[in-house]
């Protein structure tokens, strides 16, 4: 009697066992399940939206200065060109004669190799 008692008590502990594994298993798919139902959705709040139309357009670039002819306040708007070497450029060309290439410019005092590489692509000479 004590043996059929132990069998009985060795399967239904193996069939609590099963039981309790098939019903975390069935729990954690339902969690997973409900994990990805809950998950909000992409934020895109803080982005702009641009219209299609928008794309793909490019400001307009401003025409490059012309340093034989721009005055002093035209100058002025180039990076790295204040007053002072506005008015040594203008000096320059009255003295020397129209730029001829724009790499001349750094002839002018206070134009050196970093500023010219700024301005560069920004200036013409006609």
């Amino acid at each position: 009697m004590n043996s059929m008692l132990e069998k009985h008590r060795q399967t239904l502990i193996l069939l609590l066992s099963v039981l309790i594994i098939a019903g975390s298993g069935v729990s954690l798919g339902f969690g997973i399940a409900e994990l990805s139902k809950s998950s909000s959705p992409l934020q895109t709040s803080g982005f702009e939206k641009v219209a299609p139309s928008d794309l793909g357009t490019a400001k307009p670039q401003p025409s490059p200065i012309n340093i034989n002819a721009a005055p002093a306040m035209d100058l002025e708007s180039l990076p790295g060109i204040g007053s002072v070497i506005a008015q040594r450029i203008i000096d320059y060309r009255k003295k020397n004669g129209p730029f001829k290439t724009i790499a001349e410019i750094q002839n002018v005092s206070g134009i050196g190799s970093v500023t010219y590489a700024k301005l560069k692509d920004q200036v013409t000479v006609e």
